[in-house]
């Protein structure tokens, strides 16, 4: 395609972008499940005391922010990708 500019190309970045969106995607799928195996021990009593609770919520609340970081890093692929042109020129920078 050439505009006013000169000659574009397909952008390469744009489909490495949405590449890794996708990979990203996938991780932000499995880490729903990182620490549960530990959790569900816990409440299914393989540790019993009132450090064995503190311990729970301190995992809880990793696996919560865990999903938070994967959520958020999901978005901001997203949006750079979504704001790289699909085409640039052909004698521009990569």
């Amino acid at each position: 395609m050439t505009t006013m500019s000169g000659p574009e190309i397909v952008n390469p970045r744009k489909a490495e972008l949405r590449a890794l969106a996708d990979r990203a995607g996938e991780v932000e799928s499995a880490v729903a499940t990182v620490l549960e195996a530990a959790r569900s021990a816990l409440e299914g009593g393989a540790w019993v005391s009132s450090t064995a609770r503190t311990f729970e919520e301190g995992i809880t609340l990793a696996r919560q922010d865990i999903q938070r970081a994967a959520s958020g890093t999901v978005a901001a692929i997203e949006a750079e990708w979504a704001s790289t042109p699909a085409r640039i020129p052909a004698n521009g920078p990569i």
